[in-house]
Formats: structure tokens, C-alpha cells, sequence
């Protein structure tokens, strides 16, 4: 009767083991991606916002692009978050773009509020 109990218990932990490693184990190295990519998209944001605050004026677009590339290299390697040049400047992209549209938001809403007035 030993044996057989004892046998039962190594098949279910044998179980517990390999679902363990069948589910868990994925699903933290996707939490863990899906954090680094969180943090990716805030100091992409940052770096867009510093450059913003740095180069005021019309017409300066690269300069702002090359400073936000400049201090997004330097926090991903800070952090050792392996990234691309590529991957970087889509990030850019799409931050600006983001900034960009929630300005337009902001500025029709005081459009409004102005005309209310």
C-alpha cells in the first residue's frame, strides 16, 4: 500500500514540476518583457519631452531627434535594456507623434473654452 501511495505522490509532483515549467515559467518571461517594454516607452518619452524642452523653436526637428536618440542610448545602456538603433527611432516616432496629438487635444479643448467664454 507504500508503494503505491509513494507513487502517486511522485506522479503528481512530476505533474506540479512540468506545469510549472510549461506555464509559469513563460508567462514570467513575458512579464518581464512586457515590463522592460513599459519602461522602453517611458524613457522614450522623456527623452522626447527633454528634447522638446531643450530646442525651442520651429525648424529644429533633428536637432531635437538627434538629442532624444542621444539620451535614450545612454539610460538603455545605463540600464543594460538591449534595444536597436532602429527600434529606438520607431519609439521616437511614435512618442512624437503621441505629444503631437495630445497637443492638438489640449489646443482644441482651449479653443473651446475660449469661445464658451
Amino acid at each position: 500500500m507504500n508503494d503505491i501511495l509513494f507513487n502517486i505522490v511522485q506522479v503528481v509532483a512530476v505533474s506540479a514540476i512540468l506545469a510549472i515549467l510549461r506555464y509559469l515559467i513563460p508567462f514570467l518571461i513575458q512579464l518581464l518583457r512586457s515590463h522592460n517594454y513599459n519602461f522602453a516607452a517611458d524613457i522614450i518619452e522623456t527623452a522626447v519631452r527633454a528634447a522638446e524642452q531643450s530646442f525651442i523653436g520651429h525648424g529644429r526637428g533633428d536637432e531635437k531627434f538627434e538629442y532624444a536618440v542621444k539620451v535614450a542610448k545612454l539610460a538603455f545602456e545605463k540600464y543594460h535594456i538591449p534595444i536597436t538603433d532602429d527600434q529606438i527611432c520607431q519609439l521616437i516616432e511614435a512618442a512624437v507623434q503621441a505629444m503631437n496629438a495630445e497637443m492638438m487635444v489640449t489646443h482644441s479643448g482651449e479653443a473651446e473654452d475660449e469661445s464658451e467664454e
